[in-house]
């Protein structure tokens, strides 16, 4: 037995009447309704209603909702009437609202205006009462089903599409918002896919309308008048509840079923690689530059997919062009409407819609597009997304609801949503919640619940595809992440550098060699090679010389936990910095470190004229302050110290706290006189979170190669590892310096989410952090550590490397694919052997930010 939604109306639950408030509006027909625009029709126990204007696409006006609204409640009480149905003569079944005689009121000022709130206010009255009938209602939508008409249709339990069905809800393209209950039904749709239909007013046809979900069912055209006549033969006894009855008529439409069309697969937006762009650029931590910016960053870095690429460029472009108000408030609606109740959606909607009667926009948009002959182009007011502030979003939900409703039934999500397809949160929380399914259990076991209905493997199959990766034994795994699940556009393998234990690496290029450094805890190791690749054999002593570079003396103060050391050309000369812990004290020992190194002109493993010099702690550094992962960089000539430490007077109780810290150096071993360190960032994001574990550590300063018109770097700013270390939860992000005094807090500004991180529900490696930016081989990658040990982040923690792409955001990750090489070959190619498959990460946040090492 399907799941049922919470009912907030007991009535709701199966009764054969519901409950009608005693103050019910009482609807009637009025002088001048037109006569014919609503044709009523009775067949044994079906009612049919018939919408009549099919050379007005059967556009809604209040003379047919004046019909319609009396004839059902008049059908509700009725003994005799079984099922409703709803069709439209001619092509459309309702191509949406009369909006031109709406705005041909308003510009008649306040009285026009009011006589449109009152349209609306019926309008809504009529769907909710479809949406809250107690009997049986069923639409068929053959044909176009726009703005209006998805009211009378898309609240109903069933919904019947065709090879004639296009769907769409244009509003933003006359300078209004998606009404008829749109605030309730786009949210619950499968992933971001309702918040792009709403901003772009894109359509949807025939068998994509039935896997979107708006659609219940999926039937030809044909087959329509040999439902209705089987509907009209079925009967039910008096005591049979809704459901029962909603059971009988879904497996009625099923017999008439004859399959889906073959040459229509589940396409663009719903599935696909295109889907999964709708899902990752309007994910809900998104606002609307977000969005923009995401689509413009995708024009950019997915330059070798064509499809994406354009889809890209006409969606951002499509959005720009609807009218600004519109946009703004309708992506706050979304984000609002999926906590409301199908009641109140109607009540605020009609606050909004009066909103919009009195705003510019709708009449100009009206005008522009459906009355001026020939069609012009419409000016908005304001003209741009930026001149839109909160406050005038505000503006559009403030005030009380007053909407009286034909009855009082409500609930937070369709009592009768079991009757369509499978939704993907339905499908994830099953995968999710096994484990270890294939996608073959994965079907059979919806396809038991819903009795094998037509459409479900389709679906199914589409869905398993995007959302998951398969692991060798051929189970699936649900990526959690909204940003996973937007295919890499080029094969982004990870290259696993080391098969030894390379935490924290550090790398740097110096007179043709290259040089890894990393954690080792009781000395800074120095390994040299002739090539990054070379690093892949790191046993072999003729490809990679080995050795310390510094062992400190024993029972010192910095002689155990050197975590992190980094190697430096500055000012002529190798630095290396390093954190350091007392052996008795411990961690919260931890202080930041400097070794003098020889003449860069030499290498950094010296030249036998000059040893590595242990210079101590960094000199007007304060004392007190627990500091680890320092890093230097020069910036606007000044070169400073960013560190992690915790915060300054921090109690043992506190000390579960990290944060990112600046200080200014007059040399490479002495802060600026009279200054202090400042705090630039605090770990404040859930992500920056495990446990009641707080971290930013792992600072690098990162500038993108990519330049704006003055000849200056698109973005700069500082690449940070958060979340705790020893565990799967361990990621990356970025800090973008925004100008001005680098001291100040209110010149850094956070990522809104990770910039890299792995599934800690998959095979591995987990963790990936403490992470740095090169160039190899006219590519920029990022070499990082993860560990393949999902329960403890210390164990195994090795170098690995993976490309970055950039945009004028910064650096961009493509994705992992779901695998890892270890073969300089496979990783040059981007193909890794189906043997060294691990990795389940995919693309991240695409406004990370970026670090280029020279």
């Amino acid at each position: 037995m399907p799941l049922r939604a919470k009912i907030l109306n007991p009535a709701m639950a199966g009764s054969a009447s519901r409950s009608l408030s005693t103050s019910t509006p009482q609807i009637r027909e009025l002088p001048g309704d037109e006569p014919n625009d609503v044709l009523f029709n009775s067949q044994y126990g079906v009612r049919t209603i018939t919408l009549n204007r099919p050379k007005k696409l059967n556009s809604l006006n209040g003379s047919m909702a004046r019909k319609i609204i009396p004839r059902l409640q008049e059908w509700e009480k009725s003994q005799l009437a079984n099922v409703v149905v709803i069709k439209g003569e001619g092509r459309a079944f309702c191509a949406g609202g009369d909006v031109t005689a709406l705005a041909q009121d308003n510009q008649k000022g306040a009285e026009g205006q009011q006589a449109s709130k009152d349209y609306f206010g019926l309008e809504y009255q009529l769907d909710h009462q479809i949406a809250t009938y107690s009997k049986p209602y069923v639409a068929f939508i053959d044909g176009i089903t726009m703005g209006g008409g998805v009211g009378l249709s898309v609240h109903a339990p069933f919904r019947i599409a065709t090879e004639n069905t296009v769907f769409a809800m244009p509003e933003t393209t006359i300078g209004f918002f998606p009404d008829v209950g749109a605030s309730f039904f786009l949210p619950r749709m499968d992933g971001e896919l309702g918040m792009y239909l709403a901003l772009t007013s894109e359509q949807l046809k025939g068998v994509n309308v039935f896997y979107a979900g708006i659609a219940t069912h999926y039937l030809h055209s044909t087959s329509l008048p040999s439902l209705e006549a089987r509907l009209a033969e079925l009967q039910f006894k008096d005591s049979a509840t809704l459901q029962s009855r909603l059971q009988i008529i879904n497996s009625t439409i099923e017999e008439f079923a004859t399959g889906l069309p073959h040459d229509q697969p589940i396409a663009a937006p719903v599935g696909g690689q295109i889907r999964a762009a709708v899902d990752y650029v309007f994910q809900p931590a998104n606002n609307f530059d977000d969005i923009i910016t995401a689509l413009e960053g995708l024009e950019q870095t997915q330059s070798d997919i064509e499809e994406i690429r354009s889809w890209a460029k006409r969606t951002r472009e499509t959005i720009l062009q609807r009218s600004p108000t519109s946009a703004r408030v309708t992506l706050r609606q979304l984000r609002e409407g999926g906590k409301w109740s199908i009641a109140e959606t109607f009540r605020r909607e009609h606050l909004i819609a009066s909103k919009f009667m009195e705003h510019a926009d709708f009449v100009e948009g009206v005008s522009s597009l459906l009355i001026r002959k020939p069609k012009t182009t419409p000016k908005w007011s304001p003209g741009s997304s930026a001149e839109v502030s909160e406050q005038d979003v505000d503006g559009f939900f403030d005030g009380t609801p007053g909407l009286e409703l034909m009855g009082t039934g409500d609930y937070l999500d369709y009592p009768h949503a079991w009757v369509g397809l499978p939704r993907e949160g339905e499908v994830e929380a099953y995968v999710s919640k096994k484990g270890g399914l294939t996608t073959d259990a994965v079907v059979t076991h919806f396809e038991e619940g819903n009795g094998g209905k037509q459409g479900t493997r389709e679906k199914l199959e589409e869905i398993l595809a995007r959302k998951t990766i398969e692991g060798g034994d051929g189970s699936v795994t649900w990526k959690s992440d909204p940003d996973m699940v937007l295919r890499p556009t080029y094969d982004n393998t990870c290259l696993a550098l080391t098969s030894q234990n390379t935490p924290d690496p550090f790398i740097v290029f110096a007179r043709g060699k290259i040089y890894l450094t990393f954690t080792a805890n009781t000395r800074i190791p120095l390994w040299e090679a002739t090539s990054i690749f070379s690093f892949l054999n790191d046993s072999d002593s003729a490809l990679v010389t080995k050795g310390p570079l510094f062992i400190p003396p024993p029972d010192t103060p910095w002689s155990e936990r050197l975590w992190a050391p980094e190697l430096h050309d500055l000012q002529g000369r190798w630095w290396v910095y390093f954190a350091a812990a007392d052996p008795v004290l411990g961690n919260r020992s931890h202080r930041m470190y400097v070794l003098r190194g020889p003449l860069s002109s030499s290498s950094p493993r010296g030249d036998g004229s000059e040893d590595w010099t242990f210079v101590g702690p960094v000199k007007a550094m304060d004392p007190s302050q627990w500091a680890i992962d320092g890093t230097v960089f020069t910036l606007n000539g000044q070169l400073y110290l960013a560190y992690s430490g915790w915060p300054v007077g921090t109690s043992p109780a506190d000390e579960r706290t990290q944060a990112l810290y600046l200080l200014p150096l007059s040399s490479p071993t002495m802060a600026v006189a009279g200054t202090t360190a400042v705090q630039i960032s605090f770990p404040s994001e859930p992500w920056e979170k495990t446990g009641d574990v707080a971290i930013q550590e792992g600072p690098q300063w990162i500038v993108t190669p990519r330049l704006d018109s003055a000849g200056k770097p698109e973005w700069q700013g500082l690449l940070y590892s958060c979340s705790a270390s020893w565990t799967p939860h361990y990621k990356m992000a970025t800090l973008q310096y925004l100008g001005g005094d680098p001291m100040s807090p209110a010149s850094w500004r956070k990522s809104r989410k990770p910039l890299l991180q792995s599934d800690v529900n998959g095979p591995g490696p987990h963790g990936p952090g403490h992470g740095m930016f090169l160039q190899e081989r006219g590519e920029t990658v990022v070499v990082f550590h993860a560990t393949d040990h999902v329960g403890d982040g210390n164990q195994g923690r090795k170098a690995r490397m993976q490309r970055v792409q950039w945009n004028k955001e910064g650096p961009w990750m493509g994705g992992w694919v779901g695998r890892e090489t270890s073969s300089e070959k496979d990783w040059v190619s981007g193909v890794a052997s189906d043997d060294s498959v691990t990795m389940i990460e995919e693309a991240q946040s695409l406004l990370g930010h970026s670090d280029m090492r020279p």
